[in-house]
């Protein structure tokens, strides 16, 4: 499987799993379940529906390390 996940996207998750657990602690054990589902998809950096949409925000956060680095590169040549 490869990751398409990016670290916001686990961000929001973790976020939003969070408020479920609370949900499943304090009305209805049901809750937990899709606190659960977020939890394995932030662990194993991979989602099934975003497999299923084609998304993919792990690539684009490694387009925009790449586009800084590229950037950084072109201001140490102007330095020099």
């Amino acid at each position: 499987m490869k990751k398409n996940i990016g670290n916001l996207d686990k961000v929001i998750r973790l976020i939003i799993a969070v408020f479920f657990l609370y949900l499943g602690y304090n009305f209805n054990v049901w809750w937990y379940l899709p606190a659960l589902i977020l939890a394995i998809t932030i662990l194993l950096g991979h989602s099934f529906l975003y497999d299923l949409f084609k998304l993919n925000t792990f690539k684009a956060q490694a387009q925009r390390k790449a586009k800084l680095k590229r950037r950084a590169i072109k201001k140490a040549r102007k330095r020099k």
